[in-house]
C-alpha cells in the first residue's frame, strides 16, 4: 500500500533577516531549508518525491518569490495553492488536497514547521491505525495545541484554560490517517474549525479513535535498534525501506 504525504505549508511564517518568510522555508544548519530537511527525511524512509504533496499559500509571505523557490524544486502537480491561506486555516488546505488528489492509501500530514527524522515516523507507521505525534509540554506556558492522554490512549484536546490537566502533551505537528479514515470523511459533512485541522479530525471522526507516540522518547540515534537497516514496521509499508546515508559536515 501507498503511503502518501501531504505538507501543509499555506499558514506558518518566520522571520529571517528581518523579513517575514513561510515557516518551511526558513533556513536550517547547512543552507538548505525546513521543507528540504522535511522531503529528505521522508525520502530516507522510502517516501518517493511523486507521493509527497505540499499546500501552500498566495498571500501574505507566500509572494511570487517564495512559491518560485518550491516551483523550480519539486514537482509541480505536487504543488497545490490555497489562495486564502492568511484568512483560513489547516483544515482548509486538507480540504483543498481532498478535492484534488485521489488517495490511494494511508496518509501522513505534515505541518511545515516541523522538525521529525526517520525515527518518529516509523513510530507513527508503527500503531497501523490513525496516530499524532506529540511531546511533554514542560510548563504550562508552552504554546501549542494541549492534548489530554493517558499511555498511548487520547483522552481529548484541551481547549480551554486550565491548569487542571497538567502535565499534558503538546501536538508536534505529524499524524497519521488511515485510508478507512479518509474514507470516510470524504463522506461526511465537511467541518470547518478556525483552530485548525486537528480539531477538524476530532469534530469528524474523534480523537479518541488516535494513538499517540511521544517525540520526547525519540532521538536521532537509533540506539534501541539492533540494526542500523532495520526495516519500516508495519506489513501495510512493507515496500518501505529505510536508505542509510553518511554525510560530512
Amino acid at each position: 500500500m501507498t503511503l502518501q504525504v501531504l505538507i501543509l505549508a499555506a499558514e506558518g511564517i518566520s522571520m529571517s533577516h528581518g523579513r517575514k518568510i513561510p515557516a518551511c522555508l526558513q533556513p536550517m544548519r547547512g543552507g538548505t531549508s525546513l521543507i528540504d530537511q522535511q522531503i529528505r527525511e521522508l525520502n530516507l524512509c522510502g517516501i518517493k518525491k511523486e507521493d509527497i504533496y505540499i499546500v501552500i499559500g498566495k498571500e501574505g509571505a507566500w509572494n511570487n518569490d517564495s512559491s518560485e523557490i518550491l516551483f523550480e524544486k519539486y514537482n509541480n502537480k505536487n504543488i497545490i495553492i490555497n489562495p486564502k491561506n492568511n484568512s483560513t486555516t489547516s483544515e482548509i488546505s486538507f480540504y483543498l488536497f481532498m478535492k484534488k488528489i485521489e488517495i490511494k492509501g494511508d496518509l501522513l500530514i505534515i505541518n511545515s514547521d516541523a522538525i521529525f527524522d526517520v525515527k518518529h515516523i516509523d513510530n507513527l507507521i508503527d500503531f497501523n491505525q490513525n496516530s499524532l505525534l506529540t511531546r511533554s509540554a514542560k510548563s504550562i506556558n508552552e504554546r501549542g495545541i494541549k492534548i489530554e492522554s493517558e499511555g498511548n490512549e487520547i483522552i481529548s484536546l484541551i481547549e480551554e484554560e486550565s491548569t487542571h490537566y497538567f502535565p499534558w502533551d503538546i501536538y508536534a505537528g505529524l499524524l497519521l490517517l488511515t485510508k478507512k479514515s479518509i474514507d470516510l470523511i470524504r463522506k461526511l459533512p465537511k467541518v470547518k474549525d478556525t483552530k485548525g485541522l486537528l480539531y477538524a479530525l476530532d469534530k469528524l471522526i474523534s480523537i479518541k479513535n488516535f494513538k499517540k507516540t511521544c517525540y520526547d522518547f525519540m532521538s536521532n540515534g537509533y540506539e534501541n535498534d539492533n540494526s542500523i537497516s532495520r526495516d519500516l514496521k508495519g506489513g501495510s509499508y512493507a515496500n518501505l525501506s529505510r536508505r542509510h546515508i553518511v554525510r560530512k559536515e
